[in-house]
C-alpha cells in the first residue's frame, strides 16, 4: 500500500489559520460567503466543500460552524478521507461538504468561522428532513411536505403547505418521453425506480436520488408499425411472398393464402424486415388451418416445444440483425383446436433492423391444402403476448435498455422550495463495438421530452406571473418558450434567443434571453407554484408550460406546435454515451403571493452560495495536490513580476478588467454555436468545440479556491454538468440479450466538430467520437469534492473502467501483474494515470493508486529502460528509436511532457523512488535537450531560453518558441524536490521567467535580428482568449500547470541571507581587465554554498544607492562552499582608467547580503603594439553570375580583444598567396565597419563576371594602425546567367515588365483576376499561376507546374508581393511546391513559406503560414539575414522595391537570388542553394507533419 508522503515544510495551517486564544485541540478556518450579485441574502442555503489537513479529526461530531453570535446551525457530510474510503470511519477526514444557511448583505460578504478538532462539539439542530415510511418517503421541511414514492417516479406527489394540498397524487405527476421513431409514449410511472436513496439527510438539508427505466404506456395511437412487413410462405409448390401493412388488423389473425404442404417440416413461414419502413416489424405468431377434414389446427407461438413438433427461429448473428422480447407473458389458450401451443414461454418480438428475419416452422401431421394466419399486435408496443385478447396491463421492458432518467430531489429546513437535478442518460454505443466492429449507433430521436407535475384546482381563471409581468390564463394553455440558432444548419452570427409567452393562440409577450421562470396563482389567489429553470435561454431549447387540465411541465425536449424544427426533423437527435441535465426550482406557497420569496427562490438557483476558505488555506491543507496560493511572493523583483504576470493572466479569464477584456465571456461570445441543450459550457477550439480538454473545467475550480473569486464559480457551473454530461463518454455497448461490454479504450469526447442534438435521423457522426487519450477528470473530482456533486464522480470513476479494460486486468496486457511498454503516444499512459490519481484522491480506493502507479512503473518506466534509461522514450538517444513519428526518429516533447506531468503527480502522491529517479532523468534531458540558449551576447543582450515542438538531435532545430517553458517548469522543479541540486529549480524559474516575460518573443527579435534581446524589454502576449486552436489548448493546460512550480516557491522558510564578502582585492591588472579575488561567504550567514553573485563596476564610487547604475559583469562564478578562495577577470575596461568594483551574493531563495567592501583599481595606461589577429574564418556563403557573399568571425583591436578599426578587402581571378598578391588584387568598397571581437560579419561583393574563379582575402586595422596577418583566402566560381528573369524595374502601381531571354520557351502577361496573370508554355501544357488581392493562391494545370516560375504583384494600395514556386514530388507521386512570399507588416517587411500538395488537376490550395501569432516556429531563422535588413530599415509601404527574383538552373545545381532596392537605392543580395532549398522542403515537409499532429492529436 502507498500512502501520501508530500509533506509540506512550511509549518501547518493548525498554525497559519488559528485564530490567537483559540483553545488547544480546536483548529479554525474562516468561510466567506459573497453576495455577488445586486440583492443580499436572508437565510439562503450554502453547500461547500471544505479539506481538512491529515491527522485533525474522524468524525463529523467534532464540526461546529460560528459567527459573532455564536454557533450557526450547520450539517456535514464526509466526501473523502486520507488514505482511506469515505466509510471507514477509523480514517481522518479529507474533504466534508458544510450546508448551511447565510445572511449576505447586497454587494457584501459575510464571515463564518468553521471550527474543528478533538475537543469541538456541536449543537442539535432538529429532525432530519426525511423519514422512510416504507412505501414512499415522506419530505418536511417545516414549509412544505411531500412524499416520493417507491413504486413509481413522480416529480412530486401530494404537496402540501400548511392545511393546503398545491400537488395532487394523479396519473399527471410524471416524467414523460415521447420516442420518435414510433411516437411511442414512455413514462417514469409504468414501473418502480431501480435506484430510490436518501444521499443526504439531516436538519438542514436532504437530497434523495431516484433513478429508474422508461417503460411505454400501452397507448396504442402512439404506435406505429411496418407497412411493408414481407411474409414468405415455402410449400410444397415453392414460395409466395405477401407483404402486409401491420397497422392494419392488428390483434386478429389474418389470412395470407392458402398452399399445399408436405407432411412433416419443410413447409414454413418467414418474416423478413426491409428498411422500406421505419416504423418497428412485428412477430406475434402463425396459424396454419387444414382446409377439409379433419382441419387440423396449428398455432405457433413464439418459443420451442419439440413434444409437439413447434419450431420458432429469429435472426441474431450478426449481432445487428436483433430482435426485441418482451418478458409479458400471458397464457394463451386455443379451444377446439387439435394441437394448440401455451405461451408460457411465450414471448412477442419486434425489431428495427433492416435484414433480420424470424421463422415458424411445424411438423405437421399429413400432407394437404393448409390456410396460413400470421398474427400481430393491436397493442401500442408490439410486446403483447400472443392472442386475441387485448392484454391492457402488458408491458414492455424498455427497447432502450441503456436510456435511464435520474433525478435528484434537494430540500432545506424552512424552504418552500425544492431543487431537482433531472439526467436524461444514454448509455448506449456511439458507433463501434469494443471489437472494432461497426455497429449502428444507439441514438435515441426524442419528438418531446417533459417533466409534469399535476397541480389542485388552478386549471380555471389562473394567473401566471413572470419577470416583471403577469396574465391571466382563465382556461387556457400558457407556455414560456426559449429559442436559439441551432448550427450548422442556420449561420453561427450572433442570436438574441429569443422568447414568446402565449396564453392560448395569442402572443402576449416577446423578448429576448428570458429569466427562466414563471409562478402560477389560483383563482383565489391563495395557493401558489413557481418553477424556475437554471441556464433556461443559454441551454435552449426549453418550454415552461401550464394546461388547462392543471398539469406544469417543463419541456427539456420541448416538442408540439410552436417549436420552430423543420417538418422533416421533428426531433432531437439524443446520442449513445451522452447525458443531458437540467436544474430547475420548484416552489410552493399558500397565502397571499409573495413576489421577491419567489425571486429569492430563483436566485438560490441561479445563483447558489458558496462559502471560501482563505487562499492558502485549501494549498496548506495539501487536500488537493499541485495547488498554490495566490500570488506567491518571491523575493526577486523579475520573478515575482513573472508571478504577478501569471495572476493576471488568470484573471484575465473572468474578469474583463485585466488585461485586453479577452475573458471566457468574450471567447465564447454571443453566438448560437455556442448555447444550446449540448454547447453552453463548452469553450472553443480553432472554430470548433473543444469538450473542455485540458481540462478547463478543473482550471475554474482551482482558481476559483485559489483566487475566492465569484466569477471563477459562475465558470465551473457553466463547464462542469457540460464536462460531466456531454464531454464523458458514459457509453457501454448492449446486444439483443442485455448484456453489457465495456469499452477497451475509450472514455472521453475529443474535440467534437458538432455537439448539436438537432441533426438528421441518418447522419451518425455529428457527435465526436471518444479517444482513448484526452481524459480528463481533475475537474469532475475537484467539482465534486467541492460541491457534493455525485454524478461528477461518477463520470469520474468512469476512467477507471477504461483503465482496468486498457491497462488492468481486462487488459491483454495486465501492467498489475506484467511489463509492457504501450508506445510512444504516451499521453494515453500519463493522463489515464492522473485520472487514477484524481479518483483515489476523493474516494480513497487502493486500487485506482495500485493501477496509476503499475502503469507509471511497468509501463513508461520499463518504456523509458528499453530506450537506454536517459529520460526518454524516443528519439537520436532512445535504444531502440521508435520513432513517433514514423521513420523521422524524432521526438514531440510536449508528448512527452504529458506523460512527464502525470509522473510528477505519480510521485507527489506515492513517494516512490523508482518513479522519483525516473523523473529526474527525465528532467535532465529536458535541459540538456529540449531546451537552449538562457545565454547572454557579448553586448549584454539575452537570449530567452527556447525549446522545439520536436527534438531530432542537438544540431537539427526546428524554429523556436519560448512558451513551453510554463508546462516544463514544475517537471525540472520536482527533480530539485527529489535531489535538493539548486540547479534544477534556477532553471524551472528561468523556463517560467522567460515564457512569462518573453512569450511572444520570435528568434528575428533583436538589435542583429538573431534573437538576442535587450532584457528589460516585456515581450508579452494577448490575454484575449481568442485565437486559434492552439491558444485554446495552451491556456487550458497553462491555467494548471505552474502549480508544482509555485508550490516549491511558497514552501521556502530560509530567511537567513549570506554573509557579506568583506575582502574583494585586486589579483591582477591590465590595460583592458582588472582581476578580482574574494572569499566565499555561505547560503545562510557563513554556512553552506550561495547560489549567485551579483558582480558590477563603475566609474564613480558605488554605494547602495547607485548600485542600480553599476555595471553588471556578465559570467559571474557560480558560488563555492563557505571560505573557498573565489575570483573572476572583468575584461572589456578601457586603459589608464579608474573603476570601482563591488558584488552580492544571493542564496536560492534570493535572499541578498549586504553590499560588500568597495574595491577601487586602475588599469594599466596604454602601449599599443600588438594588430589585430589574422582572420581565419573567410566562407564563401553564396554565389550568383555578378556577386560573391562572405561571412567572417569579427578578429579584435589586439589580437582578439577588443574592436579593430578597419577592413581590407580584396579579391582577384589569380590566387592570393601572400601580401604581394594580396596588394595587387583589386580592392572592394564598402567594406563593413569591424564588429567587436567574435561578432559574425559578411559582406558581398558585386559587379563580378560569370562563370569566373575569384580569390578574396582581408586584413583588419586597429584604430592605432596596427595591420593584422593575411587571412585565410575564400574562393569561388560565379554561376552562369539565369535562363530567364521576370524583372520589375519601377514603383508601386506600374506595370510589371518582362526579360525575355533566346532560350525561353515563351511567356505572354495577360490581366484578370485582380492582378496580373503570367502564362508560362511548356510542352504545349498551359501553366497559369494567379495571385488575386484577396489572397487567393492556386494552380490551374495538368496536375503540376511545367516548369519554376516567378511573379511579382503590386496593387493599388500598396501592398507588395513577391511569389516564387517550385514544384517537386513527394514519396507518393503527388506534386506539389513550396511557396515564398514578401509582404509589407506595418513598418517592416516579412517573408513567409507555405507548401502544398497539387491533388491532381484543377486547384491546390496553398496552406500559408502568415500569421505572427500561428507557427511562427516555423518560418523564423529561415531567412534570418533577410528579415536581420529588413528589421533594421523602416519602408514606407508600397516605396520600396524587390527588383530581380531569379531562378537559376545549371546542372544539377538550383539556387534562389534575392535583390532587394531600398528607396535610397541601397541594394541586398540574398541566396538560396540548392542544398538551402532541400533544407526548406524538409522543413515544410515536417511542418506538415506536426500541424496534422496537431490537428489530429491537441
Amino acid at each position: 500500500m502507498f500512502v501520501n508522503n508530500h509533506t509540506k515544510i512550511r509549518a501547518f495551517a493548525c498554525i497559519v489559520w488559528m485564530a490567537a486564544g483559540v483553545a488547544l485541540g480546536v483548529e479554525q478556518v474562516d468561510l466567506t460567503v459573497i453576495a455577488s450579485g445586486g440583492s443580499g441574502r436572508t437565510n439562503d442555503p450554502v453547500s461547500s466543500g471544505v479539506p481538512l489537513p491529515d491527522g485533525a479529526i474522524s468524525s463529523t461530531l467534532n464540526i461546529r460552524l460560528m459567527d459573532g453570535g455564536g454557533e450557526v446551525p450547520a450539517q456535514c457530510k464526509v466526501l473523502a478521507r486520507w488514505n482511506g474510503e469515505t466509510g471507514d470511519t477509523n480514517k481522518y477526514i479529507k474533504w466534508v461538504l458544510v450546508d448551511f444557511q447565510a445572511d449576505v448583505a447586497a454587494g457584501s460578504n459575510s464571515v463564518y468561522t468553521l471550527e474543528y478538532g478533538t475537543n469541538v462539539t456541536h449543537g442539535s439542530f432538529g429532525r432530519d428532513l426525511v423519514t422512510n415510511n416504507g412505501a414512499y418517503h415522506s419530505v418536511d421541511t417545516g414549509a412544505i411536505f411531500f412524499d416520493v414514492s417507491h413504486s413509481v417516479f413522480k416529480l412530486f406527489n401530494n404537496v402540501n403547505v400548511g392545511a393546503a394540498t398545491l400537488v395532487a397524487d394523479a396519473a399527471g405527476n410524471r416524467v414523460v418521453l415521447i420516442e420518435n421513431e414510433t411516437e411511442a409514449v414512455y413514462s417514469s410511472t409504468m414501473s418502480a425506480p431501480t435506484t430510490v436513496e436518501v444521499e443526504e439527510n439531516g436538519p438542514l438539508k436532504a437530497v434523495i436520488h431516484v433513478r429508474g427505466d422508461w417503460l411505454n404506456d400501452g397507448s396504442a395511437s402512439n404506435w406505429t408499425r411496418d407497412a411493408q412487413a414481407e411474409y414468405t410462405v415455402y410449400h410444397a409448390g415453392g414460395s409466395n411472398t405477401v407483404t402486409l401493412d401491420q397497422n392494419v388488423n392488428p390483434g386478429q389473425w389474418v389470412s395470407i393464402g392458402t398452399y399445399t404442404f408436405n407432411a412433416g417440416t419443410n413447409g414454413y413461414v418467414k418474416l423478413t424486415r426491409d428498411d422500406e419502413d421505419p416504423n418497428p416489424t412485428v412477430a406475434d405468431g402463425i396459424k396454419f388451418v387444414e382446409v377439409g377434414p379433419p382441419m387440423t389446427e396449428y398455432t405457433l407461438d413464439n418459443f420451442d416445444d419439440t413434444t409437439r413438433g413447434a419450431d420458432f427461429e429469429i435472426s441474431g448473428s450478426p449481432a445487428d440483425l436483433q430482435w426485441w422480447e418482451s418478458v409479458a407473458v400471458d397464457e394463451f389458450n386455443q379451444d377446439n383446436h387439435n394441437y394448440y401451443l401455451q405461451d408460457d414461454n411465450g414471448s412477442s418480438y419486434w425489431t428495427r433492423e433492416d435484414g433480420a428475419w424470424a421463422t415458424w416452422r411445424q411438423d405437421l401431421l399429413g400432407a394437404g391444402n393448409y390456410e396460413v394466419f400470421v398474427w400481430y399486435s393491436s397493442q401500442a408496443d408490439p410486446s403483447n403476448a400472443l392472442g386475441p385478447e387485448a392484454y391492457a396491463n402488458s408491458r414492455l421492458v424498455q427497447p432502450f435498455p441503456y436510456v435511464h432518467y435520474n433525478a435528484r430531489v434537494t430540500v432545506y429546513k424552512d424552504k418552500d422550495y425544492a431543487k431537482v437535478t433531472f439526467i436524461m442518460e444514454n448509455d448506449g454505443c456511439v458507433g463501434f463495438y469494443p471489437e472494432n466492429k461497426f455497429a449502428s449507433q444507439q441514438e435515441v430521436f426524442i419528438t418531446d421530452l417533459r417533466l409534469n407535475t399535476q397541480l389542485i384546482d388552478f386549471g380555471t381563471n389562473a394567473t401566471v406571473y413572470g419577470d416583471g409581468a403577469s396574465y391571466a390564463v382563465g382556461d387556457q394553455h400558457v407556455e414560456i418558450q426559449t429559442r436559439g440558432i441551432y448550427p450548422p444548419l442556420f449561420n453561427n452570427s450572433d442570436d438574441t434567443f429569443p422568447y414568446t409567452v402565449d396564453v392560448g393562440a395569442a402572443t402576449v409577450e416577446t423578448g429576448t434571453r428570458h429569466a427562466g421562470w414563471m409562478e402560477l396563482s389560483n383563482t383565489g389567489g391563495d395557493r401558489h407554484v413557481a418553477v424556475g429553470v437554471k441556464h433556461f435561454w443559454q441551454k435552449h431549447s426549453i418550454d415552461l408550460e401550464f394546461s388547462s387540465n392543471d398539469v406544469l411541465s417543463v419541456a427539456m425536449f420541448p416538442g408540439g406546435s410552436g417549436y420552430p424544427l423543420p417538418d422533416d426533423r421533428p426531433h432531437f437527435a439524443f446520442d449513445g454515451g451522452r447525458h443531458y441535465s437540467l436544474e430547475m426550482m420548484y416552489r410552493f406557497s399558500a397565502g397571499a403571493r409573495d413576489a421577491a420569496a419567489t425571486e429569492a427562490a430563483i436566485r438560490v438557483l441561479n445563483d447558489p452560495l458558496f462559502a471560501f476558505a482563505p487562499s492558502g488555506y485549501y494549498d496548506d491543507t495539501d487536500a488537493w495536490p499541485n495547488l498554490a496560493a495566490e500570488h506567491v511572493p518571491i523575493n526577486d523583483a523579475g520573478m515575482q513580476a513573472a508571478v504577478n504576470y501569471y495572476e493576471d493572466f488568470v484573471d484575465s479569464m473572468v474578469d474583463e478588467t485585466v488585461g485586453d477584456g479577452g475573458t471566457l465571456d468574450n471567447y465564447r461570445g454571443d453566438g448560437a454555436k455556442w448555447f444550446g441543450s449540448l454547447n453552453f459550457g463548452d469553450i472553443r477550439w480553432g472554430k470548433s468545440y473543444s469538450s473542455t480538454h485540458y481540462d478547463w473545467t478543473q482550471a475554474m475550480f482551482l482558481h476559483m479556491i485559489r483566487k475566492g473569486d465569484p466569477l471563477f464559480w459562475r465558470m465551473a457551473q457553466e463547464m462542469l454538468p457540460h464536462k460531466r454530461d456531454v464531454d464523458q463518454y458514459w457509453g457501454d455497448r448492449w446486444d439483443s440479450a442485455g448484456n453489457e461490454h465495456r469499452w477497451n479504450s475509450y472514455l472521453s469526447r475529443y474535440e467534437a466538430d458538432n455537439h448539436n442534438i438537432y441533426v438528421e435521423k441518418t447522419s451518425y457522426g455529428h457527435n465526436a467520437q471518444p479517444r482513448a487519450s484526452h481524459n480528463w477528470n481533475g475537474g469532475l473530482v475537484l467539482g465534486y469534492l467541492l460541491t457534493g456533486d455525485m454524478e461528477a464522480l461518477r463520470a469520474a470513476e468512469e476512467h477507471h473502467k477504461y483503465a482496468q479494460n486498457m491497462f488492468g486486468t481486462n487488459a491483454s496486457h495486465n501492467r498489475l501483474t506484467e511489463q509492457y511498454f504501450g508506445g510512444t503516444q504516451v499521453r494515453v499512459q500519463g493522463w489515464t494515470i492522473t485520472g487514477l490519481l484524481n479518483i483515489y484522491r476523493a474516494t480513497g480506493r487502493q486500487e485506482y493508486l495500485d493501477l496509476a502507479l503499475a502503469i507509471g512503473t511497468n509501463d513508461l518506466l520499463y518504456g523509458e529502460t528499453l530506450a537506454g534509461n536517459q529520460g526518454v522514450y524516443e528519439g537520436p538517444q532512445a535504444v531502440p528509436q521508435p520513432g513517433f513519428f514514423g521513420s523521422t526518429n524524432e521526438m514531440a516533447n510536449t508528448v512527452y511532457m504529458y506523460a512527464a506531468e502525470s509522473l510528477t503527480d505519480l510521485y507527489i502522491e506515492t513517494g516512490d523512488t523508482a518513479i522519483g529517479d525516473f523523473l529526474v532523468r527525465i528532467a535532465d534531458f529536458d535541459m540538456d535537450h529540449n531546451f537552449y540558449h538562457g545565454d547572454y551576447d557579448s553586448s549584454g543582450n539575452y537570449h530567452p531560453l527556447v525549446s522545439d515542438y520536436t527534438y531530432d538531435g542537438d544540431n537539427s532545430r526546428d524554429p523556436d518558441v519560448t512558451k513551453r517553458g510554463w508546462f516544463h517548469a514544475p517537471l525540472i522543479a520536482t527533480a530539485y524536490r527529489i535531489t535538493g541540486n539548486p540547479d534544477y529549480l534556477i532553471f524551472a524559474r528561468q523556463l517560467a521567467k522567460d515564457a512569462t516575460r518573453y512569450w511572444s518573443w520570435k528568434s528575428s527579435h533583436g538589435p542583429l535580428g538573431d534573437g538576442y534581446i535587450d532584457p528589460d524589454t516585456v515581450y508579452s502576449f494577448s490575454f484575449s482568449a481568442g485565437g486559434g486552436s492552439t491558444m485554446a489548448k495552451e491556456k487550458g493546460w497553462l491555467l494548471r500547470s505552474l502549480q508544482p512550480w509555485l508550490e516549491i516557491e511558497e514552501e521556502n522558510t530560509d530567511l537567513t541571507a549570506p554573509a557579506a564578502v568583506s575582502d574583494l582585492s585586486v589579483d591582477t591588472i591590465g590595460e583592458n581587465s582588472i582581476g578580482l579575488i574574494w572569499t566565499a561567504p555561505g547560503n545562510d550567514g557563513t554556512n553552506g554554498t550561495a547560489t549567485t553573485y551579483d558582480i558590477r563596476y563603475s566609474r564613480l564610487p558605488i554605494n547602495p544607492g547607485n548600485w542600480d547604475a553599476a555595471t553588471s559583469v556578465i559570467g559571474e562564478p557560480d558560488p563555492s562552499a563557505a571560505g573557498s578562495t573565489e575570483s573572476m577577470n572583468v575584461a572589456g575596461l578601457d586603459a589608464g582608467t579608474t573603476y570601482y568594483f563591488a558584488l552580492n551574493t544571493l542564496d536560492l531563495w534570493y535572499n541578498e547580503s549586504g553590499l560588500s567592501n568597495v574595491l577601487q583599481a586602475e588599469t594599466l595606461p596604454e602601449d599599443d603594439t600588438v594588430p589585430p589577429a589574422a582572420i581565419s574564418s573567410l566562407t564563401v556563403v553564396t554565389e550568383t553570375d555578378i556577386s560573391i557573399q562572405l561571412s567572417w568571425t569579427a578578429t579584435g583591436d589586439d589580437g582578439t580583444n577588443g574592436t579593430a578599426a578597419v577592413y581590407d578587402m580584396r579579391y582577384s581571378t589569380s590566387p592570393i598567396n601572400d601580401d604581394i598578391d594580396f596588394s595587387n588584387a583589386t580592392h572592394v568598397a564598402n567594406e563593413p565597419f569591424p564588429q567587436v571581437s567574435g561578432s559574425p560579419e559578411s559582406h558581398t561583393i558585386s559587379g563580378l563576371s560569370q562563370k569566373t574563379t575569384y580569390y578574396v582575402a582581408i586584413k583588419a586595422r586597429d584604430n592605432m594602425g596596427n595591420a593584422g596577418d593575411l587571412s585565410n583566402v575564400a574562393s569561388t566560381t560565379t554561376r552562369a546567367t539565369p535562363y530567364g528573369a521576370f524583372v520589375d524595374f519601377e514603383t508601386a502601381g506600374e506595370e510589371t515588365q518582362f526579360v525575355n531571354l533566346t532560350n525561353n520557351p515563351g511567356i505572354s502577361r495577360v490581366a484578370g483576376h485582380g492582378g496580373w496573370v503570367l502564362q508560362l508554355y511548356k510542352n504545349n501544357n498551359t501553366t497559369s499561376v494567379k495571385y488575386s488581392p484577396g489572397g487567393s493562391d492556386f494552380f490551374m494545370a495538368q496536375g503540376r507546374l511545367g516548369a519554376d516560375v516567378h511573379l511579382q504583384y503590386y496593387n493599388t494600395v500598396g501592398s507588395a508581393h513577391s511569389l516564387i514556386l517550385k514544384d517537386w514530388t513527394d514519396s507518393l507521386g503527388q506534386y506539389g511546391g513550396y511557396v515564398v512570399t514578401l509582404k509589407p507588416s506595418g513598418g517592416n517587411i516579412d517573408l513567409w513559406i507555405g507548401a502544398s500538395k497539387i491533388p491532381g488537376a484543377g486547384t491546390a490550395n496553398w496552406n500559408f503560414w502568415e500569421s505572427a501569432d500561428n507557427h511562427s516556429d516555423f518560418y523564423q531563422g529561415v531567412v534570418t539575414t533577410y528579415t536581420q535588413i529588413m528589421d533594421s530599415t523602416t519602408h514606407e509601404i508600397g516605396w520600396f522595391n524587390v527588383e530581380a527574383v531569379m531562378l537559376i538552373v545549371n546542372g544539377d545545381e538550383v539556387k534562389i537570388n534575392v535583390t532587394v532596392t531600398e528607396p535610397n537605392q541601397t541594394t541586398h543580395s540574398f541566396s538560396w542553394t540548392d542544398a538551402g532549398i532541400a533544407a526548406v522542403v524538409d522543413a515544410v515537409q515536417r511542418q506538415e507533419r506536426r500541424i496534422a499532429d496537431e490537428i489530429s492529436d491537441g
